[in-house]
C-alpha cells in the first residue's frame, strides 16, 4: 500500500508496505488502504486500540498476506505496551520476510520491554547483519548488554554506532554511563563533552556520580 502518513513511526510503516494498488485494485485492496490510513491517523493520535482495529482489518483483507501489513500493529501493540502482542506481529512479519532487518529491530525493542535480554540481543545481531549501517541497533543492543552488566559489550556496540554516526550525541552518552560503570572515568569525561558538544543533554544525576567518583568537576 503507498499512502501518506503523519508519523515518523509510521512513515517506515508506509514506506514498507507493498504497492499492491493500482488502478484495477480489487475492492478487499482498496478497503485496505482505507482501514491502513484511518490507523495512521488513529495511531498519531495515541488511539492505540483503534489504531490495531484497523491494522487487524488490514492484516485480514490483503491477499497474500505479506510481512509489511503486520508492521502497523506491531507498532501500535508496542506503544500500548501489549509487547507479546507486538512481538507476535513481528514474528508473523519475519515468517513472511526473514529479509527485513526493520523487523528483528522493532521485535529486539519489544523483548528487550519484557527483559528478555538475550533474544533482544540476538534480533539485533540479526538486524546488523541484514543492515550494517543500522545504527540504532547497535545502540539498543548495548542497552541490553548494559543491563546484563556487560558494560565491555555494551561499550564495543556504543562505539561501532559512533563509528557508523559521528554526530550520535546518544551514543556518546551511553558510552560515556558504561565507561563509569567500568571505573574508567577519564573516557566517561571525554564522552559527555562530545555529547554536549553535538547538543546532547547528560542526566544531572550521573554527572554528580561522575564527578564524586573521578575526583573532579569536568
Amino acid at each position: 500500500m503507498a499512502v501518506k502518513s503523519k508519523t515518523l513511526s509510521v512513515v517506515l510503516l508506509a514506506a514498507g508496505c507493498a504497492a499492491v494498488l493500482s488502478g484495477c485494485a480489487s475492492d478487499g485492496e482498496t478497503e485496505a488502504v482505507a482501514h491502513f490510513n484511518r490507523g495512521v491517523d488513529h495511531f498519531g493520535k495515541g488511539e492505540w486500540d483503534a489504531a490495531i482495529e484497523d491494522y487487524t482489518k488490514v492484516v485480514e483483507l490483503m491477499e497474500p498476506e505479506q510481512a509489511e501489513d503486520f508492521h502497523g500493529r506491531g507498532f501500535a501493540c508496542l506503544r500500548k505496551g501489549d509487547y507479546d502482542g507486538a512481538i507476535r506481529d513481528w514474528t508473523e512479519a519475519i515468517e513472511l520476510d526473514r529479509r527485513l532487518a526493520d523487523a528483528y529491530y522493532q521485535r529486539g525493542i519489544a523483548y528487550l520491554k519484557t527483559d528478555k535480554y538475550e533474544v533482544s540481543i540476538e534480533d539485533w545481531a540479526r538486524a546488523t547483519v541484514l543492515d550494517h549501517r543500522l545504527v540504532r541497533a547497535y545502540n539498543s543492543r548495548g542497552n541490553a548488554h548494559f543491563q546484563k552488566g556487560e558494560y565491555d559489550a555494551a561499550i564495543a556496540d556504543y562505539t561501532e554506532a559512533i563509528e557508523l554516526n559521528p554526530e550520535s550525541a546518544l551514543a556518546y552518552s551511553n558510552r560515556a554511563v558504561a565507561y563509569y560503570f567500568r571505573r574508567d572515568y577519564d573516557k566517561a569525561w571525554v564522552d559527555v563533552k562530545e555529547c554536549r558538544r553535538l547538543g546532547g543533554e547528560v542526566h544531572p544525576e550521573f554527572l554528580a556520580e561522575l564527578r564524586k567518583a573521578s575526583g573532579r568537576e569536568e
